[in-house]
């Protein structure tokens, strides 16, 4: 069959066809295949023609024998044909020749398959009907939901869970889904930092990354107020500046104007400033030098009968004009010498002269009382500072009692020492509440000294201790009578009340024996006190207890007193609570009571009341012969001394100089007063 036959029975039995129209189009110009006008055509050399247009040169060099082996066929009956001699146009050549639905120019379906032969699947479909799939995201706080295609499209996305809009840092999550945890927070993952200052007192310390947001500062040491300790507290770079604790007012500790205070930091700790600097003494009652003396040394000229003098300024007043040669002053009750005193020696102390003879024991001395008149030639413990024993107790110019005559009238007693000759009457601080001009300044209780002020002074100087020749009921450990030399010191003119030990129990200082039943009235004595409890009292009133010397020189009184009981040597029931027996409660007197049986220093119950504790141990042998100076027996026996006997005792055991053991009292019967150091 030559070539024109093949192409003429192909032509006419439909197995191949050649349309004129889908020629090469010159007219259509392209960059791309999509640019051509039909989907027959495909872009060649910039310009659009049939993907298969028959070839007839090409069909016409064939060889029959070998097409005849190889027709173009529709074995499907599509109208469409497959062979792989048929050269034919895209437009009818089937893609699938066993089913009669595909073929080119079919209507697209969106089932997966290419039913229109243009090699694309999803023509206008952007999906297979009846397809599910997942839709949305996994990722962080997304969950994933289900679409499915119908018509090509994909329905809505149902049970998805969506992210966000942001990614929260309150929590480890990623809620905005785009796989970061936390983007955009103050911190992230378990991240640490430092935190705080390093500056004075301060300590760095570290946080930590807690779901995006840093946590509190822990395990550093942050600023504090500032306080005086040396510290930069508040961790600003200075140390002790501008302190929370200062600034009160205090008192300096220096005398006078200077005393009022401000406190102040000073190397880490709290001083107290003067306020006030010192300036000029004026006489004004101030102490403006702060010298610890008011008006010290502010003096002005005047004019006395005896002469030119000169004032004296004293509490911010100036004295009396005092001549500058005076006469001398005698016995008579005038001011002989225009001082503003009378009858006082050039040491303001009495006018006092010897008496009795020029030898011991008949020596002794008198005073010039008030009045300009000579006192009974008694004075014996009166010593004149001239190298001899003046008043006859086996010391010469010893420490002892001295009398001054003071401004406006009265005496009063001070310590007396001789120096090289020379005498000085060293006078007590004003003692508030006894009535008296301690101080000698011419005014009672002005500037008075309240640390004392229920207290005796007892000035020094030797007395008599022990039983005296005339005490015929005295006991072996009394004696022998021996002079004793004391110091001055203060006494409590009274026995330690039940309301002054309930003070020092609140405040945790003593201790309380509930054994004892005590009876509501708190003016009672305390008793069913031990020793330990009564010298934690004193010392927590500023105080101790008295020695047994001085407890018996406070209820004897000074040197040449020889009396048996505080008030004489009569044993006087009515002058002191002894001799009951009705039981500690209802024999115990108040503190106050027996006013008429109180010792040459005023003391109250040194006989009988409570018996009372002293500082010394009880030593049977411990007086001996001779002069003693302060004595006290701190050699430790199982006993302590007490004095002054019981309420239920007989008066004899009353006696000034009665030693008793401390373990023949019952506790009720045990009380005690104090002492202070001068």
């Amino acid at each position: 069959m030559n070539r024109f036959l093949l192409v003429t029975m192909l032509v006419f039995s439909g197995a191949c066809t050649f349309d004129p129209g889908l020629a090469p189009d010159t007219s259509a110009e392209c960059d791309l295949e999509n640019q051509c006008p039909l989907s027959s055509q495909t872009c060649i050399s910039g310009v659009c023609v049939s993907k298969s247009t028959p070839d007839l040169g090409t069909l016409q060099d064939v060889d029959p024998v070998e097409d005849l082996g190889s027709p173009c066929v529709d074995e499907d009956n599509d109208g469409f044909f497959t062979g792989p001699l048929c050269q034919t146009d895209a437009s009818v050549r089937d893609c699938d020749d066993t089913n009669s639905d595909i073929f080119p120019g079919a209507i697209e379906v969106c089932s997966g398959v290419d039913t229109n032969c243009d090699g694309n699947l999803k023509a206008g479909c952007d999906c297979v009907d009846g397809v599910s799939e997942g839709c949305g995201s996994n990722i962080g706080v997304c969950e994933k939901g289900m679409r499915i295609c119908n018509g090509g499209k994909w329905g809505d996305c149902v049970g998805e869970v969506l992210p966000d809009s942001s990614d929260s840092c309150g929590d480890i999550l990623d809620n905005n889904c785009d796989g970061n945890v936390n983007e955009g927070c103050p911190c992230s993952g378990d991240e640490t930092t430092t935190c705080g200052s390093n500056i004075g007192a301060c300590v760095r310390g570290v946080q930590t990354c807690v779901n995006g947001n840093w946590s509190q500062c822990e395990g550093g040491v942050t600023a504090m107020p500032e306080v005086c300790d040396g510290k930069d507290n508040d961790c600003n770079g200075e140390i002790d500046d501008n302190t929370n604790d200062t600034g009160a007012a205090c008192v300096s500790g220096e005398p006078g104007e200077c005393a009022g205070g401000s406190e102040v930091c000073t190397l880490g700790m709290i001083v107290c400033e003067p306020v006030n600097v010192a300036v000029a003494e004026t006489c004004d009652g101030k102490d403006n030098d702060c010298d610890g003396s008011v008006d010290n040394g502010v003096t002005q000229t005047c004019t006395t009968a005896c002469g030119p003098g000169q004032e004296v300024c004293s509490a911010g007043t100036f004295g009396s004009c005092v001549p500058v040669n005076p006469p001398v002053e005698v016995c008579d009750g005038m001011d002989n010498d225009c001082d503003g005193r009378v009858d006082e020696d050039v040491n303001n102390q009495l006018l006092m002269e010897a008496c009795g003879g020029n030898s011991c024991p008949d020596k002794f001395f008198r005073l010039c009382e008030p009045g300009g008149t000579w006192s009974p030639c008694n004075r014996s413990e009166v010593e004149v500072c001239d190298g001899s024993d003046s008043n006859c107790d086996t010391l010469i110019d010893n420490r002892a009692t001295c009398y001054m005559a003071c401004p406006g009238g009265g005496i009063t007693r001070g310590a007396q020492t001789c120096n090289n000759g020379i005498s000085e009457c060293i006078l007590p601080p004003e003692i508030c509440g006894d009535g008296l001009d301690n101080d000698c300044d011419g005014r009672v209780d002005q500037g008075c000294d309240l640390a004392v002020s229920d207290m005796a002074f007892v000035p020094n100087g030797t007395f008599l201790m022990g039983s005296a020749a005339n005490d015929t009921v005295g006991q072996n450990d009394e004696k022998p009578e021996h002079l004793a030399d004391l110091r001055s010191f203060y006494i409590d003119y009274k026995e330690v009340s039940r309301a002054d030990y309930s003070v020092c129990v609140t405040a945790g200082a003593c201790t309380l024996d509930t054994s004892c039943s005590y009876s509501a009235d708190l003016t009672l004595p305390m008793t069913c006190v031990d020793h330990a409890n009564a010298q934690a009292f004193c010392n927590y009133v500023g105080k101790r207890l008295p020695t047994e010397a001085e407890w018996e020189k406070a209820a004897r009184g000074p040197f040449g007193r020889e009396v048996i009981y505080p008030w004489g040597d009569m044993a006087q029931l009515s002058r002191a609570n002894m001799d009951c027996h009705n039981g500690f409660n209802q024999c115990l007197k108040s503190v106050d009571s027996f006013q008429n049986g109180m010792s040459y220093y005023s003391l109250l119950h040194m006989s009988g009341n409570a018996v009372e504790w002293t500082q010394d141990y009880y030593d049977f042998g411990f007086y001996t012969s001779g002069v003693v100076t302060d004595p006290v027996n701190t050699t430790m026996s199982p006993f302590r001394v007490l004095r002054g006997g019981a309420y239920n005792q007989s008066i004899d055991l009353g006696r000034v100089s009665n030693r008793a053991r401390s373990d023949i009292f019952d506790k009720r019967e045990m009380g005690f007063r104090c002492a202070k150091d001068f």
